[in-house]
């Protein structure tokens, strides 16, 4: 299950179906059950997000998404929690900005790159970002077609 928390400020901007939506479809993409596996997604400001990155990483900015890993198996559900991804809203505004892009397809993007950090993917070097990058893209194409079609 996909557990969205959106800040007040950002709920006119940002809808949970399309967190939601980008999460279950990144899942699906690795044949990952999104029935058994639990994310829960949080849309923040800067502030927020500034401080989990000096607190949990030692840097002192703002930044779009963190990802936080977790991997934990519920003794009762049996779900496994995979963690918390949290995106700073102004900082996926200024993205889409710059990109000329909607913010709510930055935003789509962020919640696939999230999850696939979460599944243990990492752009620390070239080949690992290569990758990355491919299985976002093609993870939003998909996306995509499905709100063409549906």
């Amino acid at each position: 299950m996909i557990h969205i928390s959106i800040s007040t400020l950002y709920k006119k901007n940002v809808t949970k179906e399309s967190l939601s939506d980008a999460a279950i479809s990144t899942l699906e993409y690795e044949k990952i059950d999104p029935e058994i596996n639990d994310i829960s997604i949080l849309v923040r400001n800067d502030p927020f997000i500034r401080k989990l990155k000096k607190q949990y990483f030692g840097i002192d900015e703002a930044t779009d998404v963190l990802s936080f890993p977790a991997g934990d198996a519920d003794p009762e559900s049996g779900h496994i929690y995979l963690g918390d991804i949290v995106i700073s809203f102004p900082q996926a505004e200024n993205n889409a900005l710059a990109a000329n892009k909607s913010t709510r397809s930055e935003i789509s993007l962020l919640v696939v790159h999230g999850v696939l950090h979460l599944l243990g993917y990492d752009h620390a070097d070239e080949e690992s970002q290569k990758n990355m990058w491919a299985k976002q893209e093609m993870i939003l194409n998909k996306l995509e077609g499905k709100k063409k079609d549906g």
